[in-house]
């Protein structure tokens, strides 16, 4: 310890009017009992059998006591020179002061500091598993799919897994809602569209289209693909379709006809039959069958749970604090301060910017 920072902390212990009391309760001796201490002394008390006086300081054992007026300026320097995280600068801390609070400073101060929320990393939340439909077709994910010079339009049912994927003339809402138009004239009009926040469905086309049709639909956080799962794994069948098939298409049909892992293919469970395809079947095992309800759906309930555990156990996932409005934010991907400015659920939240408000997810940046 610096000589100029012993005679800091001297003048500072002299000046302090709770800690010049503990002194003399140190040196005379405390109350025998905690209700006779005054409150400002009580966490003091609890300490007193490691509290100690020397040259004009106290301490806690062999770590000095540092008065309220310095434990702002101590904690910068247990924090900045390195920008360690909480245990590191408690660890340090440890070594050479003491206060009442000072563990809970310490940990305050390291997750408000502006730098370390620049750089923080946020441990994934819990998954949340979305509820299985009650129909076929009720509610649909959608998302584009870039595969070398092509873009496809990509739905698929939440209820059966059954995947539609039309290759698009460009990427405007125009094209994208008349290829919609096109599944939805085939399969019928979902209740729940989910897309993400593409330019092509943020349009007011799009929001025109939703209406005359009469769907409702979300959208999931931007940069957050975890909120539109169903769609991001779909995408990604189609591009392993493309990839290793040569007839796209017969590889689809023979997608949508392998049954899945609750036994069912996703063409019995959105129509109710086998699709045929190239190898040879007996004819009555394309005869209509409505597959079991309650089975699938007690299925789906297990798996969804299970898929739910494996997820927060393998990536370690934590609950985050929620945020309230006025909380100060850091947005990492666009590397600039934001301030809450209210939640559409408690992980989507909207964000005041200086040049707008922006949507984000809360998994997307810390407290400050």
């Amino acid at each position: 310890m610096s000589s100029g920072f012993s005679l800091a902390l001297r003048d500072a212990t002299q000046a302090d009017r709770v800690l010049q009391q503990v002194a003399k309760f140190v040196q005379s001796g405390w109350p025998d009992h905690s209700k006779d201490v005054p409150a400002d002394f009580l966490p003091y008390f609890a300490a007193r059998q490691h509290l100690s006086v020397a040259n004009g300081r106290i301490f806690y054992g062999a770590r000095v006591a540092v008065p309220a007026s310095l434990r702002d300026m101590v904690i910068r320097k247990l924090h900045t020179s390195a920008h360690h995280g909480i245990v590191k600068c408690q660890a340090q801390a440890r070594q050479s002061v003491w206060w009442p609070s000072w563990k809970n400073d310490v940990a305050s101060a390291v997750t408000q500091c502006r730098t370390c929320c620049q750089h923080r990393s946020q441990p994934p939340e819990p998954l949340r598993p979305t509820e299985f439909p009650s129909l076929p077709w009720q509610r649909v994910g959608s998302d584009l799919c870039q595969f070398g010079n092509t873009t496809y339009l990509v739905v698929v049912d939440y209820y059966s897994r059954y995947v539609e994927a039309l290759p698009l003339r460009s990427t405007t809402s125009a094209s994208v809602i008349t290829a919609m138009k096109a599944i939805f004239a085939w399969h019928g009009v979902p209740e729940t569209l989910i897309t993400d926040n593409g330019p092509q469905y943020a349009s007011d086309e799009f929001a025109r289209f939703s209406c005359q049709w009469n769907f409702d639909h979300v959208t999931s956080s931007p940069h957050h693909p975890q909120s539109n799962g169903e769609a991001e794994r779909a995408v990604r069948t189609i591009k392993q379709l493309l990839a290793k098939s040569d007839d796209f298409q017969l590889a689809l049909l023979t997608y949508r006809s392998t049954p899945l892992q609750s036994g069912f293919s996703p063409s019995q469970l959105l129509m109710c039959r086998s699709l045929r395809g190239t190898l040879p079947v007996e004819p009555s095992t394309l005869l209509p069958t409505l597959p079991a309800g309650k089975k699938l759906r007690e299925w789906e309930q297990h798996r969804r749970a299970q898929s739910k555990d494996n997820f927060d156990t393998r990536h370690r996932t934590k609950p985050l604090q929620p945020l309230q409005p006025g909380d100060s934010v850091w947005i990492a991907d666009q590397q600039r301060e934001g301030t809450v400015k209210s939640s559409l659920s408690d992980r989507s939240l909207l964000i005041a910017v200086p040049s707008g408000t922006i949507r984000h997810n809360r998994h997307q940046f810390p407290a400050r």
